[in-house]
């Protein structure tokens, strides 16, 4: 069919190259619209320039293709349940940590210890607290994890390696970043 996309040509890599590349745009940004579109192009590329049975594979094995997506899913909210854990949990740690400083702060603009009283009714109006996470606010989040574990679990062993690279891709091309801030800024006087 489309014998130009062999594994070997420079073509099959281009696209697996953007294939990849868009997984792990989409990953960051924690979008399932983007990896799901990815998935689909990547198994009609299977399906029509390699002529690989996807299709004929699952039609032919209706039960296993359902074991399968059930058992995907349910491994897919069991790893949802702990990066659920695991966002509360720093929003927890968060919070105490903030709450300590604003406490630490407090006492020294006072040169004293504040009441408890006098604390809770500051920090109570203090506007920088961290926002707390509920579940019905992050369906979004917790679909992604459910539909997209896979790449999640990837993404949760390699962030700090991702982080890391695009940190320095940031920093190698600041002075790029904000010629373009400034050419753009300088429209608005």
């Amino acid at each position: 069919m489309l014998a130009f996309l062999v594994v070997s040509s420079i073509w099959w890599w281009v696209l697996s190259g953007a294939f990849v590349i868009s997984l792990i745009w989409g990953s960051l940004k924690e979008n399932g619209y983007i990896i799901f579109f990815d998935i689909l192009i990547y198994l009609a590329l299977l399906e029509i320039a390699f002529d690989s049975p996807v299709l004929k594979v699952i039609t032919d094995n209706p039960l296993n293709t359902f074991l399968c997506f059930i058992g995907y899913f349910v491994i897919g909210t069991v790893w949802s349940f702990f990066k659920w854990y695991l966002t509360v949990n720093k929003y927890v740690n968060d919070y105490n940590d903030n709450k300590t400083e604003f406490r630490k702060n407090l006492n020294s603009a006072n040169d004293k210890t504040i009441s408890e009283k006098e604390f809770d009714e500051r920090w109570q109006r203090y506007p920088h607290k961290p926002r707390r996470p509920h579940a019905k606010n992050e369906k979004s989040t917790i679909s992604y994890w459910i539909g997209y574990w896979p790449i999640s679990v990837v993404f949760f062993f390699f962030e700090d390696f991702f982080k890391k690279i695009i940190e320095h891709i940031m920093n190698v091309f600041r002075g790029v970043y904000t010629k373009i801030e400034e050419k753009q800024y300088s429209k608005l006087d």
